[in-house]
């Protein structure tokens, strides 16, 4: 099914619903989704310290959408976490370059919602994540 077909005729709200559906569709290969990496800096001694992965999301056409409305979209748990999942694997792929590259360990931090967290298999969701052998 192609959502963008009919796509310059919706409502912003409406594209934002089909647009996160489509994500979830196809959340073994977002093409749409880039993550950005923001310093952060110890301002006493003005060095990076680590850094914070920003979702960023596009449309079909590649304009940049508001990151909150797309997540705010994902309704249920396992829709944010199908989000958040595919954020974290492109993270600790690009993790994993980062630090062969640079010869160093590097922090990066990630948003999650709290009610991701607040599930009672976090943890076990989490741990999946990082023990998958395909990264």
């Amino acid at each position: 099914m192609n959502y963008f077909n009919k796509f310059h005729i919706l409502s912003i709200k409406q594209k934002l619903i089909l647009y996160v559906e489509w994500i979830i569709m196809r959340k073994e290969s977002i093409k749409c989704l880039n993550i950005l990496y923001q310093p952060k800096v110890n301002l006493k001694n003005k060095k990076i310290t680590s850094l914070e992965a920003l979702s960023r999301f596009k449309d079909e056409k590649g304009a940049l959408l508001n990151t909150e409305e797309v997540i705010n979209l994902a309704k249920s748990v396992e829709e944010k976490r199908q989000l958040t999942t595919s954020v974290l694997n492109a993270v600790i792929k690009d993790l994993s370059q980062m630090e062969l590259e640079l010869d160093k360990l590097i922090l990066i931090s990630v948003n999650i919602t709290s009610i991701e967290i607040e599930c009672d298999d976090f943890e076990v969701w989490i741990n999946k994540i990082f023990s998958n052998e395909n990264l």
